[in-house]
């Protein structure tokens, strides 16, 4: 019998165009459990986020999207654990990051601007609806 190896994708934070001071504090905390960060400007808005987290099977083609300018996170392969610590860890230093997400098997294959793009709809929808109750 053969052992089955199984390989685990690297837990990833995308960090997009978010301001340098932020985003090196973000690393930090990033690093203390053991995420690696992809730090991303509005260039990478028209890549696959599978491409951008690393994942297998996506391709580095060009995707036709828009380019916002709001600043995002995407956690890809993070778990519970690490993804709670990651959040207690920047808010403790009033890190804020409006738009996050976890990647999922429907977003993966989105460009990157496309999802933040569906972000910040969710995001004004939210705080819109708030705003009435």
């Amino acid at each position: 019998m053969k052992a089955k190896v199984i390989v685990k994708d690297a837990p990833t934070a995308l960090l997009y165009n978010i301001e340098d001071g932020k985003c090196a504090a973000i690393m930090d905390i990033c690093a203390e459990n053991g995420i690696r960060c992809v730090v991303l400007d509005t260039m990478s808005a028209c890549m696959s986020v599978g491409c951008l987290c690393g994942a297998k099977g996506f391709s580095s083609d060009i995707i036709a999207c828009d380019i916002p300018q709001n600043e995002a996170m995407v956690l890809y392969a993070v778990g519970n654990a690490e993804r709670n610590a990651l959040l207690d860890g920047m808010r403790a230093q009033r890190l804020n990051v409006d738009l996050k997400c976890v990647a999922t098997a429907t977003n993966m294959s989105w460009a990157l601007g496309r999802l933040v793009s569906e972000l910040e709809k969710e995001h004004k929808a939210m705080h819109s609806s708030a705003g009435r109750a």
